[in-house]
Order: structure tokens, then sequence, then C-alpha cells
């Protein structure tokens, strides 16, 4: 599942940021990808250290199709997409984190990543620990680029209660609430001269 996500996340990304098409580059991931694939279809890596699970794909189907972004398939321990077992969760939850990092910070470059995708991301990294800091933190600032700042605010502060030290997400909330502050005094003016 992860393999092929990381596929077409890289597919998509080459595709939108020409920049990052360096040949020797995509030539390395796709021989890297080529080689886990083809492990992933014959077995030759046997069983799993830690389950002792098969670490092949075969009898697995595709539990998830989102048009244009991914598929999803290939979970190993209960094939069906809901991965009983802890490391393979906490594993995709850090690289749907990760994920939503890469695609806020393309769009903040480039504006050329959907945001909403981070956001959707943020949305999967959390679907098994709402207590995620990090995904909760990249889903704030996904909401800030999305311009929905009362979201963001939300975001943030259900990440400060489990990290209040954090300065990171301190400087985040400060931004956010400035920007609510500034709305609501905009709003303030409009219905001054509205009803003034």
């Amino acid at each position: 599942m992860i393999l092929l996500t990381f596929l077409l996340l890289h597919r998509n990304t080459a595709s939108h940021n020409p920049s990052i098409r360096d040949e020797t580059v995509t030539a390395s991931i796709a021989y890297c990808i080529q080689n886990s694939l083809r492990s992933l279809c014959t077995g030759e890596k046997g069983s799993g250290p830690n389950t002792g699970l098969h670490l092949h794909c075969k009898g697995n189907r595709f539990h998830r199709v989102i048009k244009g972004f991914m598929i999803q398939g290939g979970d190993i321990s209960a094939n069906d997409g809901t991965e009983t077992s802890t490391a393979l969760r906490k594993t995709k939850s850090q690289i749907f984190t990760n994920s939503a990092a890469c695609k806020l910070k393309f769009w903040r470059c480039k504006r050329s990543i959907d945001a909403k995708g981070a956001l959707v991301d943020t949305e999967f990294a959390m679907r098994d620990e709402d207590n995620n800091v990090k995904a909760l933190f990249r889903q704030g600032q996904a909401h800030t680029a999305l311009n929905n700042i009362d979201a963001a605010a939300e975001s943030l502060e259900n990440a400060l209660q489990f990290e209040p030290n954090d300065a990171g997400l301190k400087k985040e909330y400060a931004a956010v609430m400035k920007k609510i502050a500034i709305r609501d005094n905009e709003e303030k003016k409009q219905y001054r001269k509205m009803f003034g």
C-alpha cells in the first residue's frame, strides 16, 4: 500500500513540478520502486521479522481508490485496509503526515499542489489516533492555506492541548489568531458602513 501511494504521489509531484524531474533521481526512484513492487509480487523477501506474515500481495485487493490521486492495496495483515499491526499504523500515519508537509511546502513555493490533498493526508494520518500532534499541526497549516482560519485555529488548539510548550505550534497559532483578528476588524468596518 505504501509503495503504490508513494509511486502515485511521486508521479503527481513530478508532473506538477518540472524542477524535480531530474532523470537520474527519477530513474533511481523508479528502479527502487520496481524492485520493491517485484518483491511484493514474487514474495522473494519471505516473512516479516516482527509479524511473521508473508511479505507479498498475493490474494490482496485494492481497498481504496481515489480518482486522480491514489490507489491503496497490499494490506498484508488484515487484507482490507484496517492494518491491525500497531507498527504499520504508526508508519502509515508518519507517511501521510510527511506527505502533507511536502504538499504544503510545494504549495507555498509553486502553488502547484493542491492544499486540499495535504488536508486529506492529515485526516488519513489521524484515522487511528486523534492525538497526533504533528498531523494536527499540518492540518492547521492546510486549513490556513485554504483560508479556513477558524478550522485552522481549532486544529492548532487541539495540538496545543497535547504539546502546550511547543514553540512552532505557538507561533503558528499566534499567526492564525492574528488573521482572525484582522478578519473580525474588517467585518466590523463593513457592518459600520452598512448600518452606521
